[in-house]
């Protein structure tokens, strides 16, 4: 018998019986009190647990939600002595042309916060060929106890410009995450294109792809690189980059607005098309926390936007360190 099973046999209960009930002995006119408060009780928590909870179901979290674009303009900033330009991505539908996984409905202003590791995992061809591992580091190296380490070892080889990023910028993942550092990479031969994925901090998201033509992996690069090609340049560390910028919010419940940061940084070396992508985490406007833990009971924070920004450039001088 449920809560609601007790509360409907109580409430059905004859008036000749309560009445002989009145005349009983008081010793057990207190039995029938008690089981009707037990009843009002399992009522009671019944109706609280039906109440709505922030839970990661309840959390628009999933890549089906529909993402508000509206403009997040930056200043420039500096990085040691370089003047550092943020170029701010105002083609939308160029963007999302790259941004959105294939097959879906393309609701307005739908986003996926696609990357190009993302592609280049996703794109048509020999998977048996691909070479893909998921490597730590510790101390500035790679742990050999990794069971995926020959398979890094063979990236290392076949992917020599991808591999010697990620060993610049995990470095600086470890020091801030003060724990081992993780990291994903994949080689596609067929496409002579390499990627990187690692998180420099938790929910911040940073990857990498090399290739000498990045359309080759998807035409969604056709839509972005344009973008990138044609926006303003700076120098770091002497070489010509464009960093490039995309601003999103997104209302939880119809109460609260979040919002994040997509980085793009582009150059070419020796051949070679980068593409660094450095994705924040969503955080209420102006605040280190996020909608699901706002007022939560125990509380999780997350980076700032303005915290997210300034650990996306200690990166920028590793990219293209010499």
């Amino acid at each position: 018998m449920n809560e609601l099973d007790l509360f409907s046999a109580l409430s059905q209960v004859d008036d000749d019986i309560l009445e002989r009930s009145e005349q009983a002995p008081k010793k057990r006119l207190w039995l029938r009190w008690a089981a009707l408060a037990a009843g009002l009780i399992l009522i009671a928590a019944a109706v609280i647990n039906l109440k709505p909870k922030p839970n990661s179901d309840d959390y628009p979290f999933s890549d089906r939600e529909i993402l508000d674009y509206v403009s997040g303009p930056l200043e420039n900033m500096t990085v040691g002595e370089d003047l550092i330009i943020l170029n701010e991505i105002t083609d939308i539908e160029a963007y999302r042309s790259f941004n959105t996984f294939r097959n879906h409905k393309n609701e307005p202003y739908y986003s996926t916060r696609t990357t190009a590791y993302d592609l280049l995992v996703s794109s048509p061809g020999d998977r048996a060929s691909q070479i893909s591992a998921n490597v730590t580091m510790k101390n500035g190296e790679i742990q050999q106890g990794s069971p995926h380490y020959g398979s890094w070892l063979t990236f290392r080889e076949r992917a020599p410009q991808a591999s010697e990023l990620l060993l610049r910028l995990l470095p600086k993942a470890e020091s801030t995450n003060t724990r081992l550092a993780g990291a994903s990479v994949r080689y596609d031969p067929g496409l002579d294109a390499a990627a990187i994925s690692f998180n420099p901090e938790a929910n911040v998201i940073a990857t990498a792809v090399v290739s000498r033509d990045l359309t080759a992996i998807d035409s969604r690069f056709e839509s972005i690189l344009p973008i990138l090609k044609g926006a303003a340049p700076s120098l770091i560390n002497g070489r010509q980059v464009r960093v490039c910028y995309f601003y999103q919010t997104r209302l939880f419940r119809e109460e609260k607005t979040e919002e994040a940061y997509q980085y793009y940084v582009y150059f070419e070396k020796e051949g070679f098309q980068y593409l660094f992508q450095f994705s924040s985490n969503w955080s209420l406007v102006g605040r280190s926390v996020g909608a699901m833990d706002n007022p939560p009971t125990t509380i999780q924070n997350v980076l700032s936007q303005d915290q997210c920004r300034r650990l996306f450039a200690q990166y920028l001088p590793l990219l293209t360190q010499p």
